[in-house]
């Protein structure tokens, strides 16, 4: 899969992770307003049915733009200069967080709607206390996802100037990560010249 995102064209990767997630979010809402405005009487609970698929899908492409993440970091290592080692299990721990929280948040917004389809009340109390554990876990998992991509641009940056890399070197590399639908274009094919560099390239190399 590393080797996949590794070798994947720049506007392949830009399909995966910007194009197909915001098409199929355009045609799920799209299906939902033409069923309100074209049903004579719309059912409120087969719309609320509907939501139950949104955490899910954005976690399936928060997946694939955090798949890149992790195939840019873990997948360079190898081409780091001689004797630079970078905490890597550090950067999965963070990797990790996120989703947690997205789950979290994914399994909270189902029992609400849960309660709602089943014309009940849901305890607010239990509301307010669930609110009080995700919002510090919401603040650590941005901060996780902002040192993800710093990680990711340091890697990326020392691979190419072959020496460990300050963040003024990679500043530039950090932003194009954060707006990652512009990123992809830069970023992605100087990831392929690095692999091009070599005759071979494998999964194994990155896992050794």
């Amino acid at each position: 899969m590393i080797n996949l995102f590794l070798r994947a064209k720049h506007w392949q990767i830009f399909v995966l992770t910007f194009v197909l997630p915001l098409a199929v979010h355009i045609g799920f809402m799209v299906y939902i307003f033409s069923k309100m405005i074209y049903t004579v009487q719309p059912n409120p609970q087969e719309f609320i049915g509907f939501f139950y698929y949104i955490p899910f899908i954005s976690f399936l492409f928060m997946g694939l733009l955090f798949g890149w993440y992790y195939s840019l970091t873990i997948g360079l290592q190898n081409k780091l200069p001689s004797g630079m080692i970078m905490k890597v299990n550090r950067f999965k721990i963070f990797m990790a967080i996120p989703f947690i929280y997205i789950l979290a948040i994914s399994m909270f917004l189902t029992s609400i709607l849960s309660a709602v389809s089943a014309e009940g009340v849901p305890d607010f109390s239990m509301v307010g206390i669930f609110m009080l554990l995700v919002i510090p876990l919401h603040f650590f998992s941005i901060f996780c996802i902002i040192y993800i991509m710093y990680f990711t641009a340091k890697t990326i940056k020392s691979v190419e100037l072959q020496r460990r890399a300050e963040f003024s070197d990679y500043i530039g590399e950090f932003f194009l990560l954060w707006f990652s639908f512009i990123g992809v274009w830069f970023i992605q094919p100087k990831v392929n010249k690095f692999l091009n560099n070599r005759n071979t390239y494998s999964d194994d190399d990155i896992l050794a």
